[in-house]
């Protein structure tokens, strides 16, 4: 049953996503494609996909409909939840790279990797790609922090 509402959350997300591609203001445009064009093409293409998959999945359902239904909540889900959740509220207070190598670790322990050498190389070796990458090669305006963080975030991207 959770698959059915997960594709059901995705969907109407998708659907409010080509709603709010309205409201981009388009009057300068002189591109035929415009601004929203790729963006409700693969927003299309995402809600087709997720109708065939939900329809998968309720075929699915059907057949399993006499088992009984357990909702398997476990501390690794909740701890994700969590550390992402975290990860948003610090983001604007931490900058990208503190807050996504803490995320990263985070992660890395819910999942259950125990091996600290490890968990730190990887969630330091991903971080600096993803913001060499975004922030520096592709422009991308990452939140660089508060105060000192500010700074330092400088010397990156």
């Amino acid at each position: 049953m959770g698959e059915i509402i997960f594709h059901i959350g995705i969907f109407i997300t998708m659907g409010i996503f080509y709603n709010e591609l309205g409201n981009v203001n388009v009057n300068r445009v002189t591109d035929v494609v415009g601004p929203v064009g790729f963006p409700k093409v693969f927003l299309i293409l995402g809600m087709i996909l997720t109708l065939i998959s939900l329809y998968q999945t309720i075929k699915k359902y059907r057949k399993q409909e006499n088992k009984e239904f357990k909702l398997n909540m476990n501390v690794q889900f909740y701890g994700i939840i969590i550390s992402m959740i975290l990860f948003t509220l610090l983001l604007g207070k931490l900058g990208f790279v503190i807050s996504g190598f803490l995320l990263l670790v985070a992660l890395l322990y819910n999942l259950g990797e125990s091996n600290n050498v490890k968990v730190f190389t990887i969630s330091t070796i991903s971080i600096l790609v993803f913001t060499l990458l975004f922030g520096r090669i592709l422009s991308v305006p990452l939140p660089r922090g508060l105060g000192l963080l500010k700074e330092i975030s400088y010397l990156l991207y």
